[in-house]
């Protein structure tokens, strides 16, 4: 008998057989939630390769972690002929991306940063849509609160979970890393999310440039400004914490100097794994980004 047999039948004659039903086979629970800023492909390092080089390091990383929910951060072309975007899951395409594209008034460039990517089979989207971290942030392109910068923005979307029957909200975000933006990201941040969330459980992840003893981190999970709203890193409420990597010993993760966060609002949220991913890849043995992916699995 198989485990779908199995389970139709307990559903239905459960009573009778004494039986408890299980979950319907790959119907998960949990959800499997990533974050990555995968390094973008005009920036030059020298300990990194160059882009076209990290695209199938990066793919298969996607491919590997197998997220239910994913925000990148740094992708910086979704033209026709080159997008970046649709690249990552090109070995694997089983997302819909949820992305803010358009030609701006000005330079920089149209480019989408902060991108959402979410599984198609699993969820049904209700709303979405874009905000920008500065004064005006429904100003599209508008700058934030210092004077060297890119425009910044917020990509978020209300759900509906086929698997669970449930509703949340995800956003994705890249903060600017000059002062003072952090800072007043954080605050607009908690009021959109709120706003836009509508009630709902959230999940928000990015590239925040805000370390856990930061103002802005504070201000993010409640410890600083005075906003009855605030978020809880999933790192610090997971069971397990753990490091995937493919050296021979087991390299040190800095996590006290973490800029990249999933973040949960929900009283009842469950964390079971918080992950970060540092393998090598190539002939000289390199990070495929200046980031590490990180993943948290979690129940709303």
């Amino acid at each position: 008998m198989t485990a779908t047999t199995r389970w139709l039948g307990c559903l239905v004659i459960g009573l009778l057989l004494g039986c408890q039903a299980e979950e319907p086979p790959d119907k998960r629970q949990d959800l499997r939630v990533m974050s990555f800023n995968v390094l973008c492909s005009f920036c030059v390092k020298d300990d990194h390769e160059p882009w076209a080089d990290r695209v199938p390091y990066l793919q298969g990383l996607i491919k590997q972690h197998d997220a239910d929910l994913i925000g990148l951060q740094e992708q910086f072309w979704a033209a026709e002929d080159n997008n970046e975007v649709l690249d990552m899951i090109a070995t694997h395409p089983v997302y819909t991306p949820l992305y803010y594209i358009s030609v701006p008034p000005k330079k920089p460039p149209a480019y989408p940063d902060a991108t959402i990517y979410y599984r198609t089979e699993r969820f049904e989207e209700i709303d979405h849509g874009f905000y920008w971290l500065s004064k005006e942030p429904d100003k599209p392109y508008s700058g934030g609160w210092a004077s060297a910068q890119l425009p910044r923005l917020v990509a978020w979307v209300n759900l509906r979970d086929r698997w669970t029957e449930r509703e949340l909200y995800f956003a994705n975000t890249h903060y600017d890393p000059n002062s003072p933006n952090q800072k007043h990201s954080a605050p607009l941040m908690l009021e959109r999310t709120s706003k836009d969330a509508k009630g709902r459980p959230a999940i928000v992840v990015g590239d925040f440039n805000a370390e856990p003893d930061s103002e802005a981190y504070g201000i993010l999970v409640g410890d600083k400004g005075d906003s009855e709203y605030s978020f809880v890193d999933t790192r610090n409420i997971a069971k397990i914490k753990r490091i995937v990597h493919n050296a021979e010993v087991e390299p040190v993760y800095p996590a006290s100097e973490r800029i990249d966060h999933v973040f949960v609002v929900d009283d009842k949220a469950e964390v079971s794994d918080w992950l970060v991913d540092m393998q090598r890849f190539g002939a000289e043995d390199l990070f495929p980004s200046d980031h590490r992916l990180i993943m948290s699995t979690l129940k709303l």
